[in-house]
């Protein structure tokens, strides 16, 4: 499922960008700071409160605790996980769709 949600992000800014260069937003931008404010590496607690609140709404970091939780055998608050990760595919799935849409000729 995360990787469908990458996917998608990934088609969107392929189907935005104007030349092959700007491909390199896509990284630096949106999955660089996910991966390092994601509690892939490094707890998020020990991070500052608003920066905090802005992690808690990277598909990321609920595919990290999903995966963790899963890991561990611990399925309390599995389900709020799996079904922000759902929510944000079926989002962020309707982007590139318009946009492949919008591109095509009939």
């Amino acid at each position: 499922m995360l990787g469908t949600v990458f996917g998608f992000l990934g088609l969107t800014f392929t189907l935005l960008a104007p030349t092959r260069d700007y491909l390199n937003y896509y990284t630096m931008l949106l999955v660089e700071p996910m991966f390092m404010f994601s509690n892939t590496f490094f707890p998020i607690s020990g991070i500052a409160p608003w920066l905090q609140s802005v992690t808690r709404l990277s598909p990321l970091t609920h595919a990290v605790a999903l995966i963790r939780g899963l890991a561990v055998g611990q399925w309390t608050g599995m389900m709020g996980h799996f079904i922000w990760l759902l929510v944000v595919l079926v989002v962020i799935a309707v982007i590139p769709i318009q946009l492949v849409e919008k591109k095509l000729v009939y």
